[in-house]
C-alpha cells in the first residue's frame, strides 16, 4: 500500500512521545533501591530497585522473568528509553492536550499509571497543567503505606501517607514541568 502524504508528515506515536521521555529519564536519574518503594520489589519479593524510572514490576514484564539486582543495576539509559516510549505509547499519552503531554507522561511513571485516568477526569479535559497538578496532589496525598512490603515483612512505616516520605520530591519534579 502506497503511503499518503498525511502518513509522511504525521509523526508516529513514538516520535510523539520521545521528548516525554527525554523529561522522565531526566528527572529520574539512575538506580535506587529503597525498601519503602513498593515498586522496588519483583513478583518473588524481592528487592531489586528501579533504574531509570524503570520498576522491577515493569522490567519483569519486559524481560519475562523476576529481575535480579544485577540486572535491575545494568540496565542501560538507552533500554528504559525503549521500555518509556514503548509504555507512553501504549498509554495513548501522546493523545492528551500537547500542552499537558509533559506531565501525565511523569504521572504515568511515578504512580505506575495507578490513578492518572481518575485524576485527569477530575481535573477536567480543558484542564491546565496547574489544574492537573493540584488533583493529583490530592491523589498523591491519599496514598498511604502498605501494611506489608512486597517481600512480605512488616511495613515498619505502615499506614503512613506516601506524601510524607515522596512528597518532596515529587513537589520539586512538577514544580519543573509547572
Amino acid at each position: 500500500m502506497a503511503e499518503t502524504v498525511d502518513s509522511i508528515f504525521t509523526p508516529s506515536p513514538e516520535a510523539t512521545v520521545s521528548p516525554l521521555v527525554d523529561t522522565i529519564l531526566e528527572a529520574e536519574g539512575g538506580y535506587q533501591n529503597s525498601p519503602t518503594d513498593p515498586g522496588n520489589f519483583n513478583s518473588q519479593g524481592e528487592l531489586v530497585g528501579t533504574n531509570h524510572g524503570i520498576a522491577a514490576p515493569t522490567y519483569e514484564k519486559v524481560i519475562g522473568h523476576p529481575p535480579t539486582t544485577q540486572e535491575m543495576q545494568s540496565m542501560t539509559q538507552d533500554e528504559a528509553r525503549q521500555i518509556h516510549t514503548t509504555s507512553l505509547v501504549a498509554q495513548k499519552v501522546n493523545e492528551v492536550e500537547p500542552e499537558t503531554q509533559e506531565m501525565v507522561a511523569n504521572m504515568r511513571t511515578m504512580t505506575s499509571g495507578k490513578g492518572v485516568d481518575k485524576v485527569l477526569k477530575a481535573a477536567g479535559p480543558n484542564a491546565t497543567k496547574q489544574e492537573i497538578w493540584t488533583e493529583y496532589e490530592k491523589y498523591l496525598k491519599s496514598l498511604k503505606q502498605p501494611e506489608l512490603l512486597p517481600d512480605g515483612t512488616p511495613n515498619p512505616i505502615a499506614g503512613q501517607p506516601l506524601w510524607d516520605t515522596y512528597g518532596k520530591g515529587w513537589t520539586n519534579r512538577y514544580q519543573k514541568l509547572l
